[in-house]
């Protein structure tokens, strides 16, 4: 069983994230975690408050954040045409 674990750990190193070509991340706009995070309250233990307003039509909730912009359910902005 020690083989077993022994062999396990081997494998639980970081994975290294793929770099971006210098050419394809000059074409990446700037931004800021405020241009993509909704305006959100935030409870005692930390969480953002997302507010449901109904369901669309395929029958998924519809989250807004303070503002009435749509919120996916980690509070990150929406575009509505994708």
């Amino acid at each position: 069983m020690s083989k077993v674990l022994h062999n396990f750990e081997g494998f639980q190193e970081k994975k290294k994230r793929k770099t971006l070509p210098p050419n394809r991340a000059r074409m990446l706009p700037e931004f800021t975690i405020k241009d993509i995070q909704g305006n959100l309250d935030i409870d005692e233990d930390g969480n953002f408050i997302i507010i449901s307003d109904g369901q669309d039509r395929n029958g998924k909730p519809i989250l807004e954040d303070l503002d009435g912009r749509r919120v996916n359910k980690r509070g990150y902005l929406m575009n509505d045409q994708y």
